[in-house]
């Protein structure tokens, strides 16, 4: 799946003297809130596999014996990661 950022940075500054200025912003990462799965688990089986070109179904361990159900991780092919959900940050800065 496609992953999309937003990000938005506001500032307003003034200066009080010559010599001080004082700025304050605002940043908002992930404008829209957009939360898309960015990894599932890859991870079929713990068990020492031999390699294959057929179906999962197929598959064997390293003395040839069949994987069965049981051998197989429940979180296979499940998200593991999602995009950072949206985030505000206020900052000040006074320059003098």
């Amino acid at each position: 799946p496609w992953e999309f950022g937003s990000d938005l940075h506001l500032a307003y500054g003034f200066t009080e003297s010559k010599e001080r200025t004082f700025t304050f912003s605002i940043d908002v990462f992930n404008l829209f809130n957009f939360q898309a799965v960015t990894a599932t688990d890859e991870v079929y089986t713990n068990s020492t596999a031999v390699p294959t070109t057929g179906s999962l179904a197929n598959l064997k361990d390293s003395s040839g014996n069949p994987i069965y159900r049981n051998q197989v991780n429940p979180n296979f092919g499940n998200p593991v990661h999602y995009q950072s959900p949206r985030t505000i940050r206020f900052g000040v800065r006074v320059t003098f």
